[in-house]
């Protein structure tokens, strides 16, 4: 299959945008940490925690509807986005809020972020299965 040149400089814009995005979403990602020191002097550490993930799970589901998704149906998919929402994400943010007091800013984000790193290693190390790239 032959490409024209047209093709090219879209793939090439396409991975320009793609790049700043990555970019930005690096940028708010590092923020976290320094943010989060910034509002614990505001709010106990489980409500600063809960109100991040209804900030979060709001904005997914205003951006759900403004993408015209379909919403979950039936009660067991609303009790597993429930416990999901109430254990991994609440109790996750409530790790980083807690965190924050004992570690600084700029060392929880490299923690946070080597995270993926560390298990994909420990991934490799502990499996016999062949993990390719």
């Amino acid at each position: 299959m032959r490409v024209g040149p047209r093709r090219g400089i879209r793939d090439r814009a396409m991975k320009s945008s793609n790049g700043r995005r990555l970019i930005l979403v690096m940028i708010l990602w590092a923020a976290c940490f320094p943010l989060i020191t910034v509002g614990l002097a505001s709010a106990p550490h489980l409500t600063f925690a809960a109100l991040r993930a209804i900030l979060a799970g709001t904005a997914l589901v205003a951006l759900g509807v403004i993408l015209r998704r379909p919403l979950p149906s039936g009660p067991a998919a609303w009790g597993w986005i429930t416990a999901i929402g109430l254990g991994a994400t609440t109790l996750g943010f409530l790790g980083m809020v807690h965190a924050a007091e004992f570690v600084a800013p700029g060392m929880a984000t490299v923690i946070a972020n080597t995270q993926p790193l560390i298990a994909a290693a420990v991934a490799y190390a502990g499996t016999p299965h062949a993990l390719a790239l």
